[in-house]
């Protein structure tokens, strides 16, 4: 959901698809640097949707619950999914 409802958002604001930054993509001859671009784009917004609930959208928790939580974030006790969150980006 984070990523399907902000990444176009984002890259728009960005100027990374506009005529200036495709043409520099052609001038380099790889698109390898702006896909990391990209894949940390892409990991910066699942963070910030952790951070927020989903961007204020996913449930609130029960009060009981969350009161036995270490970590009082929806989706993260252990921190194992959300640093699963990863890209590597591989020329070839």
């Amino acid at each position: 959901m984070p990523l399907a409802e902000n990444l176009d958002k984002r890259l728009a604001s960005a100027g990374a698809f506009n005529k200036d930054a495709l043409n520099r993509l052609v001038k380099e001859g790889s698109i390898l640097s702006w896909v990391e671009k990209l894949a940390i784009l892409a990991e910066a917004i699942v963070g910030e949707a952790f951070d927020s609930g989903g961007m204020g959208k996913w449930a609130a928790l029960n009060p009981r619950t969350m009161a036995r939580k270490k970590i009082k974030q929806i989706l993260v006790e252990s921190t194992q999914l959300r640093n699963s969150i990863t890209s590597e980006v591989v020329g070839g």
